[in-house]
């Protein structure tokens, strides 16, 4: 059986990597991280003389929201540098949901893209039919390749690590006189304050698109477990939804904050792609992942020295040790016996060991580094929420392949059941039937 190998020996990784990260302006961009002396730029890139003598190949590569074409990095143009014969051809979809549903029309049409990249929960999913990757030597530099074997194999190698957080405006905190959250308790009396005032959405959602909720609905459940791999916990529990486990707590939790209304007047009538502009003017607060700074930086434009982040404050008690979701994420495999997986392969490998590619696109991205050899830098905002906080990372598993089976059979979609949450369904009603559901699955699933 396919699983997915939680990663136990490296928690500490990526919140040493932000800690240690250099402090810039939040407003300005990042001044990119001076490469490690192991490695070696000239043999890190082919000569331009070497690859016009290859033979012309297109590679295809998926995308979601332009995670290799965005805010002036171009992977295209970057390839094209040191592989001038190689023309990368670009898929867009909209978000990792509709990339999966595309890579499962692609499957059973046996027209895979030629360089697939997969969120976690994806590769329990697509491992078996992806190339070994294990020889490259970016492999053997990646810091969390070996934690995500498939049946023993290295198939995909990880581009990002980064942490989740919620975003607030500075100035809107200091008007109303409010101090950083350190409980949920709090965090929800922060929310209502702002929402009394009558001037500022509290937390900005988007509840339309769904997948905005996943700071809660995904995230929080393994946080109060303290569990990367809950979900694969969960696969061999016939009751997970029951009111004494971690799923239920986390929920109610959520379920409080929901009830309190403070994601403005609509927030299951409006997209992410609509509110995220608002962050910082309208709305106080947005909850999500490293990746949005670029987002706020445009939404805040001569402000965004305002820009500041906390981590999400899921615990009762200031004194306990705060849990925060590490995310390893945008995994690059090639299916095996592709017609161009030797070239695949090879991309991929540039991909990571190009230090002026790679550090060029965690900048863009404002992602941490996966690669021991090359650091990325980080902006003061992002540091500065790790400041004073004991904090434990949580390495996000996304299921290994029981779960995965599971979670077909019974529609289990923890971003649309906190859509559910937000219309105001009932929350034992919710758990009394996936406990129903997941049961009946597990019998007919062994």
């Amino acid at each position: 059986m396919k699983k997915t190998k939680l990663i136990k020996g490296l928690s500490l990784i990526c919140s040493i990597a932000v800690l240690t990260a250099s402090f810039v302006g939040c407003g300005k961009k990042a001044e990119v991280a001076n490469t490690t002396s192991n490695i070696n730029q000239k043999t890190a890139q082919v000569s331009t003389a070497e690859a016009s003598t290859d033979e012309e190949i297109t590679l295809t590569l998926f995308q979601w929201d332009n995670i290799f074409t965005k805010n002036g990095y171009d992977v295209v143009a970057e390839y094209k540098r040191v592989k001038p014969n190689v023309t990368l051809e670009i898929e867009n979809t909209k978000d990792p949901d509709e990339l999966r549903q595309a890579l499962k029309i692609r499957k059973t049409a046996d027209e895979m893209p030629d360089i697939i990249p997969l969120k976690p929960y994806m590769l329990a999913e697509l491992g078996s039919i992806l190339a070994d990757v294990s020889d490259l030597p970016a492999t053997k530099d990646n810091i969390y390749a070996e934690a995500f074997k498939i049946d023993g194999k290295i198939v995909a190698l990880p581009a990002q690590a980064f942490n989740e957080f919620v975003w607030y405006n500075k100035e809107i905190f200091a008007e109303y006189n409010l101090d950083i959250p350190k409980t949920w308790d709090e965090f929800i009396k922060v929310a209502e304050t702002i929402k009394a005032g009558g001037k500022y959405i509290p937390i900005l959602m988007g509840g339309k698109d769904a997948w905005p909720t996943y700071p809660f609905n995904e995230f929080m459940p393994s946080l109060i477990a303290n569990d990367g791999a809950l979900w694969n916990t969960m696969a061999g529990d016939p009751q997970p939804f029951t009111a004494d486990k971690p799923f239920y707590k986390s929920y109610e939790m959520i379920d409080q904050l929901y009830r309190a209304e403070v994601f403005g007047p609509d927030p299951l009538g409006v997209g992410f792609d609509q509110v995220k502009v608002m962050f910082g003017t309208k709305g106080a607060m947005l909850c999500a992942g490293q990746w949005f700074l670029a987002d706020a930086q445009k939404a805040m434009g001569d402000n965004s020295d305002s820009i500041g982040t906390f981590l999400l404050p899921v615990r009762k008690d200031a004194n306990e040790k705060l849990n925060t979701v590490t995310m390893i994420d945008t995994f690059l495999g090639t299916p095996k016996g592709g017609e161009n997986e030797a070239a695949a392969k090879e991309f991929i490998n540039w991909f990571l060991t190009d230090p002026i590619n790679y550090q060029a696109y965690t900048k863009a991205t404002n992602v941490n580094s996966t690669m021991k050899s090359i650091e990325a830098g980080s902006e003061a905002c992002i540091v500065e929420a790790f400041k004073g906080i004991d904090v434990n990372p949580v390495i996000y598993d996304g299921g290994n392949e029981k779960f995965q089976t599971i979670q077909a059979a019974t529609q289990f979609d923890v971003k649309r059941i906190g859509q559910d949450m937000l219309a105001g369904k009932n929350l034992d009603e919710i758990m009394k039937n996936l406990n129903k559901s997941w049961q009946e699955a597990q019998s007919t699933t062994k």
